[in-house]
């Protein structure tokens, strides 16, 4: 259980619901952030005409927008972009201050054959003002990999990160989430 928690939700522009979930745990020694986006994960890959790999690439790179931008504030955006050489795709991805998210992903036909090879950028807006730039190779080839690596390098910061996303047998979404445990400081 978190030692003190908020609770916000993500919305697409049509409104499909999504939640996150922030705290302090162990003491306030880790940050937890955890979201769960089947809603508007569903939502994005019906308007976008995904199917299998490149359902999964969208839901996966969506939940990790979010992770990123999960303490962005009022007017403050996080956009995502990952750049794959293989397979061959790029994702994009945007988490606003007021909650909302949007991700596409290009092509929309993808079979992933192997581990994704590409780098993971991610940039913060403030208005018209760039705040932040951040950029890391995926790791492990995969956006949780991806993720961790990015938490390493450009953040400078060590913790745990899971990504869980898994389709039904007719290549609907059936679980989009993730979690991040992030050391804060002090003690291993």
């Amino acid at each position: 259980a978190a030692d003190g928690t908020m609770i916000g939700h993500l919305v697409t522009d049509n409104g499909a619901p999504g939640t996150m979930l922030r705290g302090l745990t162990l003491n306030g020694s880790a940050r937890l952030v955890l979201v769960l986006l089947e809603g508007p994960a569903r939502e994005m890959i019906r308007r976008h005409g995904l199917k299998g790999d490149a359902a999964r690439v969208l839901a996966e790179g969506l939940v990790t927008t979010a992770i990123l931008g999960a303490h962005i504030k009022g007017t403050e955006r996080l956009f995502v972009q990952v750049q794959a050489d293989a397979p061959k795709f790029s994702f994009l991805g945007e988490v606003t201050g007021d909650g909302g998210v949007r991700a596409r992903v290009v092509p929309d036909v993808l079979t992933l054959t192997g581990p994704i090879e590409g780098v993971l950028q991610a940039v913060k807006w403030d208005g018209p003002r760039e705040l932040y730039r951040g950029l890391s190779p995926i790791e492990e080839g995969s956006f949780e990999g991806a993720l961790s690596s990015y938490f390493t390098r450009s953040q400078q910061t060590t913790g745990l990160v899971r990504l869980g996303v898994s389709l039904n047998d007719d290549g609907t979404i059936r679980q989009a989430a993730g979690l991040l445990i992030e050391r804060m400081g002090g003690d291993e």
